[in-house]
């Protein structure tokens, strides 16, 4: 990560690099609140102009009602012009995605934003386009956005619905950002997605990563025994179960993370976040 980070804010989202890209898959309106609301928070205390342009579903009004409810003087915030909410609508030209339009739109707020006095900008947006037809072109927007972004006191979080990670294209939207945030033993966290990830995992591992459940809890429960030093019959005694049955999951954590000696599968574990370091 870029040592030029914007340090305010306790929240992993407000330690970020300039130009920072992120992308985010989320289960729930919740989910995607946990995640936006301290993304657009963090910005604001920063004197940071503030865009979002959520789903679809529920309304704009109960979006702002929610933000409302969990950032301080959100409503003089607003009024001030130092926030705004945006329909997904502008995302598209007609039936298409109008990538010059929006990539337009954003330079032109986010200029205004410092002629204003502002100190940067923060925007994210939701991607729900399954019925669009148009998901390769909004994966080339995507890329296109990291390259404009590098630099600049402007960080974008782009936010896709679980139901999209079923789809393989998916994993070009994960490849086409700097950073994942991803909820992991029930934390938000940062992961790498490129070049390390984005190359070098399979698909599936991607959108196991971002989603956190690329290992099982109890998978999960065995790498972290296995992190600090404990044999296949001492993990056995600590869970209850036989080493057969520990031998069977240890070899399942292999196959998920492609690796096939514990250390490296312990040393991967950690890098990605789904266990603590020991």
């Amino acid at each position: 990560m870029s040592p030029s980070l914007r340090r305010k804010g306790a929240s992993v989202l407000g330690e970020l690099p300039r130009g920072a890209h992120l992308c985010m898959i989320y289960e729930s309106t919740d989910d995607l609140l946990d995640s936006v609301v301290p993304f657009l928070r963090i910005g604001l205390e920063n004197n940071e102009f503030c865009v979002w342009a959520p789903p679809g579903k529920p309304t704009l009004e109960k979006f702002r009602m929610a933000l409302e409810r969990r950032i301080p003087n959100f409503d003089r915030h607003l009024e001030a012009g130092n926030v705004v909410i945006l329909d997904r609508e502008i995302y598209l030209k007609g039936d298409h995605v109008d990538h010059l339009g929006l990539m337009s739109d954003l330079i032109n707020m986010f200029h205004s934003a410092l002629a204003k006095g502002h100190n940067g900008m923060r925007a994210s947006g939701d991607a729900f386009w399954t019925d669009t037809g148009q998901w390769s072109e909004f994966c080339n927007y995507e890329f296109k956005l990291s390259k404009l972004l590098k630099g600049k006191p402007l960080a974008l979080l782009c936010t896709y619905p679980m139901i999209m990670s079923e789809a393989v294209e998916v994993s070009e939207a994960v490849g086409a950002h700097q950073l994942a945030v991803a909820r992991q033993n029930g934390d938000w966290k940062l992961v790498e997605t490129t070049p390390a990830t984005a190359r070098s995992h399979s698909t599936a591992q991607k959108i196991g990563i971002l989603t956190g459940k690329l290992l099982s809890e109890r998978e999960r429960n065995i790498i972290n025994l296995m992190a600090q030093g404990n044999s296949d019959k001492e993990i056995a005694r600590s869970l209850a179960i036989s080493p057969e049955t520990v031998k069977t999951y240890v070899t399942r954590i292999f196959v998920k993370l492609n690796c096939y000696k514990r250390t490296r599968a312990v040393a991967l574990a950690q890098s990605l976040g789904i266990v603590n370091a020991y």
